[in-house]
């Protein structure tokens, strides 16, 4: 059986290393997924960044801005699918059929990013009025408490995307299910959430600082954000479809068989 499968141990170690074989053992497969996304959203970044045109640099940098929030939820959509199908140990569904799959599920996904959004936006909000009503040091205890609510609900609600896309449910019924199915695993679920993004995305970030400075200019700075962001982006994918596979199975009731009741032993008639 394929380590990297639904049922498992339920540790950081036995999460990160399964994750990371099945990432080195399908690394095209996830290159296929990720790089034409990065392709065209770090196309766009690339050509704000060399226009001279200050108006002009505005509008990239606003298409920039849309492209990367279409391409993220779309990659996240598409990794989460792929993620799920490698659960028994290869590759079944080719990266097209994958990200067509994956663009159904983009309205849900936008939907309920947008919710989770919308109330961290009114927490703050609320936060600023009260603040403004409070002396400064209060006000500074009551922006440090709202900041680690923010951390604390952000990893609860990391394996989001594995909700939205293979439950397919969205709004507050996935928050709902995200935040039941976290419960009691905080501190696992941010292990595993900076390990995977940590051993992959520091050197990828250092690769690319190469490529740029070896290579000036727009193609540098094209190629050194691309081929980085499609090396970090699936390996974190992989480590939260696996933590959310194994937090709803850790989650799940076991059934026991029923007790049944002792078989009757007939005596045979006395013979008259």
């Amino acid at each position: 059986m394929s380590t990297y499968s639904k049922e498992g141990p339920l540790a950081v170690g036995a999460i990160i290393s399964a994750s990371w074989r099945t990432f080195r053992s399908f690394l095209r497969h996830w290159l296929a997924i990720g790089l034409p996304v990065f392709l065209v959203v770090d196309l766009i970044g690339a050509i704000a960044l060399s226009e001279s045109n200050a108006t002009a640099r505005g509008i990239w940098a606003v298409a920039g801005i849309l492209a990367s929030i279409v391409g993220a939820l779309l990659l996240q959509g598409a990794l989460t699918l792929a993620a799920e199908d490698v659960t028994d140990g290869r590759v079944d569904v080719a990266a097209e059929k994958i990200f067509e799959q994956a663009r159904t599920r983009l309205p849900a996904l936008f939907g309920t990013i947008l919710l989770v959004i919308l109330f961290f936006v009114a927490g703050i909000v609320g936060v600023a009025l009260i603040g403004t009503l409070l002396n400064g040091t209060l006000g500074a205890v009551l922006a440090a408490v709202v900041v680690v609510i923010a951390v604390v609900a952000g990893v609860r609600l990391s394996v989001l995307a594995p909700v939205v896309v293979l439950e397919r449910k969205s709004g507050r019924a996935a928050i709902d299910r995200a935040w039941e199915i976290s419960r009691g695993h905080w501190f696992l679920l941010l292990r595993v959430v900076l390990l995977s993004a940590i051993i992959v995305g520091v050197p990828a970030r250092i690769v690319g600082s190469i490529i740029s400075a070896a290579i000036p200019g727009f193609i540098g700075n094209y190629i050194g954000s691309a081929l980085p962001d499609a090396f970090a982006a699936p390996l974190p994918a992989l480590a939260l479809v696996l933590t959310y596979f194994r937090l709803t199975q850790a989650a799940a009731p076991s059934v026991e068989p029923p007790l049944l009741p002792p078989l009757a032993t007939h005596e045979p008639p006395e013979s008259a």
